[in-house]
């Protein structure tokens, strides 16, 4: 049933697999591509949390460099995601909990994101997923394989994206706040794994804090974005049905819950067994604790992004099918209702949960497909166009060779060897020869492009157009013109 769930919802967003890449992926395939020398350069300097994603991905591009191919491992991760969690959910509560968790994890936008990029995110969350889930066995059971699976699954975590590691942290904190005593009768046990953990973890963090510029351009918390930070793990990008559709339709799905919660509390109470109860708390701080900790801090120094709190989704299924399953159970007993009615209204909701996330259209994304597209065909071999940093140049790059384009570049600066800062020349002799048309491919993210801009306008460039692309991030392309003298 699961491997099933599992196998249907990597199968329904597979045909988008092939979406336009963006500038972070972008990033990933440049940084891959990378000897092993040159890529160790660049960590000493930018992007030295993403080493270890880097290096797998250099090897995994190996076999090929499709963008398809760098996206598998985000696709499997995600399949493998949902059939843990149901399984899960499904020794947890019963069948009905196991399938509700896996659904909503399959459809949930931060997962199908995930699954849809070159980015680590996805890989951390699976492993997230497995490290949480190993400290509940622990927990019931004693046994310290399943602590060990814990810690390393969770360092493995936070080398390849530290944020998501709160995951994992937040479920043993909680654990060791409840009982204590477990940890205390045991903690000779769990002195190496859980001391190799936290010294992993305070390493790593201490390794990449001197970057911390590169999250810079994360804005403070505001009153009109509140909602959707508060949201966490039910928050999700923009789709067919608008932005907060899984958010509402998830919310209305917990209205269903709760009153029937409610009716059955009245008729003599919602009891959980106490290894539904236990597993039922855990979850609940996996689910909320990371995205209350990343708010916190974001208050102080801006840090919080919905994908950052990724791997609570799991958590946040299992939350909703242990509750829903409890109290589908329970009414058959305790109140008069429509079972049959119930169950078809709350697996339509997830069948509009699927419908809404896999329907997230690929004008959504950074369109750096249809913006190669547009400067192959108005620049030609007459003119050229001017990409600021590497991540736009590899996934500019990437579509010209995909359709065997020949366009000429803006020369970039020989000693400029990292995926930031301005690439582009600007001296004299470079001005000097550049010729009458030049297209900029900007997204507004690369510092030093305005200067670059300001000085094309001082060489007599005059700004004749902007196209601009439809997408969650502003991607144009502007044409300068020069005329003879």
């Amino acid at each position: 049933m699961f491997l099933s769930i599992a196998v249907l919802a990597s199968v329904a967003i597979l045909p988008q697999l092939n979406r336009t890449m963006w500038r972070d992926e972008g990033a990933s395939l440049y940084s891959a591509h990378l000897s092993w020398g040159t890529l160790w350069q660049q960590s000493r300097v930018v992007d030295r949390a993403l080493l270890p994603y880097y290096s797998f991905l250099h090897v995994w591009l190996a076999i090929s460099g499709n963008i398809e191919w760098a996206r598998a491992p985000s696709l499997v991760a995600f399949g493998l995601t949902v059939f843990i969690v149901g399984r899960f959910a499904n020794r947890l509560g019963g069948l009905w909990c196991g399938v509700s968790a896996a659904l909503i994890t399959a459809t949930s936008p931060l997962m199908i994101e995930a699954a849809l990029e070159a980015r680590p995110y996805a890989l951390a969350t699976l492993l997230a997923t497995i490290s949480a889930v190993a400290l509940v066995h622990w927990y019931e059971s004693g046994s310290t394989r399943w602590f060990w699976c814990f810690s390393l699954a969770a360092i493995l975590v936070v080398a390849l994206q530290i944020f998501l590691v709160l995951a994992p942290f937040a479920v043993l904190i909680l654990a060791v706040a409840i009982r204590p005593q477990k940890f205390a009768a045991r903690w000779r046990n769990l002195l190496v794994p859980l001391g190799l953990l936290c010294f992993s973890t305070l390493y790593f963090a201490a390794l990449v804090a001197g970057q911390n510029s590169q999250i810079a351009w994360i804005g403070p918390i505001t009153a009109g974005k509140f909602s959707q930070y508060i949201s966490g793990p039910a928050s999700g990008g923009p789709s067919l049905l608008g932005e907060p559709a899984y958010r509402n339709i998830l919310f209305v799905a917990m209205v269903i819950v709760i009153v029937l919660c409610a009716r059955v509390c009245q008729r003599g109470g919602l009891r959980f067994p106490r290894i539904e109860l236990d597993a039922l708390v855990l979850s609940l701080s996996w689910a909320i604790l990371p995205t209350a900790v990343l708010i916190a801090i974001s208050i102080f120094k801006p840090e919080y992004q919905d994908r950052y709190v990724t791997a609570s989704v799991p958590a946040m299924a299992v939350v909703i099918g242990l509750v829903w399953s409890r109290a589908f159970q329970e009414s058959r007993h305790k109140v008069s209702v429509d079972r049959t009615a119930l169950l078809g209204t709350s697996l339509t909701a997830l069948v509009l949960l699927l419908i809404t996330s896999v329907a997230s259209s690929r004008e959504f994304v950074e369109n750096l497909q249809e913006a190669a597209q547009y400067v192959a065909l108005q620049a030609g071999r007459s003119g050229e166009f001017a990409l600021p940093d590497h991540s736009l140049t590899a996934g500019i790059d990437y579509y010209f060779r995909t359709t065997h384009e020949i366009v000429s570049n803006w020369p970039e600066r020989a000693n400029q060897h990292y995926i930031e800062g301005l690439d582009l020349r600007d001296g004299p002799r470079t001005i000097a020869h550049a010729p009458a048309n030049v297209w900029l491919v900007n997204d507004g993210s690369v510092r030093g492009t305005d200067e670059f801009i300001a000085l094309l306008k001082r060489n007599g460039y005059v700004t004749v157009g902007t196209k601009e692309f439809a997408g969650t991030d502003l991607l144009e392309v502007e044409h300068f013109h020069r005329s003879a003298t």
